[in-house]
């Protein structure tokens, strides 16, 4: 598999040590700082777009901030390359929008990382509460800001919701029903930007069973964990590998937290060998459908008036 890499930072390190450790080749690199491309020891490093060599590449893989998207996804879809774009994909779900009608006129694969997908914990509890009827769901996302300057900038990021609160509102989605409607977002006492910093959520599910999701990014360490409470019982993951705390031999990835990228990326490239998108467990279909419920509480949050119901899609 001969692949392009455009954003060069840290998830770009780990896609290249991805794509090398599933037997693919980095034919070209591309970012605005070229030592970073260069480190990657791609065939080519690229000074801009429109050098990427299309007609040699069986994917690319996007991993820039969310504010510097755009020419390179259309690019992709244009010239049919399959494409792998880092979460969210992107400032709102409006280039989103963009990206799938460009996809309705020339479809192609795609897959989107939203990488707790493929967590054995999130999958194994997925498949036990298909069958079981779903009461209610509590989940929290506390952590530290991303150390990275752009992160804090909404203009490049899009703020914390929608860089790291997506993490969590996209696994609750991908664990239940589909999230029908955001009824209420706090912030507590915060005002301005700093509500997007500490808030709390309430959705309602398709099914009709509420969710609250607290999220702060405010937090010193990590403290991540999803209770599902269903008539049977009460299923829960924690932890930053959202293992299943009750499991006394849980599958981990080993200390290697970059693992779970390597085996995102596995199945991105299995399914093109393969031509079987159900590899993927998340395409820019179904992240929009993320993104959609992002800007709907994005939006909750920084009105003067929060606490108004609103549909999410």
């Amino acid at each position: 598999m001969r692949v392009a890499i455009v954003g060069c930072g840290r998830m770009g390190k780990v896609r290249e040590q991805g794509v090398r450790a599933a037997g693919g080749t980095l034919i070209a690199a591309l970012d605005v700082d070229r030592a970073r491309a260069e480190a990657l020891r791609p065939f080519q490093v690229l000074a801009e777009a429109g050098d990427l060599p299309w007609q040699d590449l069986d994917a690319v893989f996007v991993c820039t901030p969310p504010g510097a998207r755009g020419p390179i996804e259309r690019m992709a879809i244009e010239q049919g390359v399959p494409l792998f774009l880092e979460k969210p994909i992107g400032l709102s779900a409006q280039f989103g929008e963009e990206l799938l009608g460009a996809l309705s006129a020339k479809p192609v694969l795609t897959a989107v990382g939203y990488h707790n997908r493929y967590r054995p914990g999130v999958i194994n509890l997925r498949e036990r509460i298909t069958e079981e009827e779903v009461l209610g769901i509590s989940a929290h996302w506390i952590a530290g800001p991303y150390a990275k300057p752009w992160w804090m900038e909404p203009a490049q990021s899009g703020g914390p919701v929608n860089e790291q609160a997506t993490h969590m509102i996209d696994l609750i989605r991908y664990l239940v029903p589909e999230i029908e409607e955001v009824s209420f977002v706090g912030a507590g006492n915060a005002e301005g930007t700093e509500r997007c910093h500490s808030w709390s959520a309430h959705f309602r599910l398709t099914c009709g069973a509420p969710c609250t999701f607290i999220f702060s990014c405010k937090g010193s360490e990590k403290q991540i964990g999803i209770n599902v409470m269903t008539r049977k019982a009460e299923r829960r993951l924690e932890g930053w590998d959202f293992h299943d705390p009750t499991d006394p031999q849980p599958v981990h990835y080993g200390q290697n937290r970059e693992e779970i990228f390597y085996v995102e990326t596995q199945c991105f490239l299995d399914a093109i060998r393969t031509s079987n998108p159900g590899r993927v467990r998340c395409s820019l279909a179904d992240a929009q459908k993320t993104q959609r419920l992002v800007d709907q509480a994005q939006r909750l949050l920084t009105s003067p008036f929060q606490g108004h119901s609103g549909p999410c899609f």
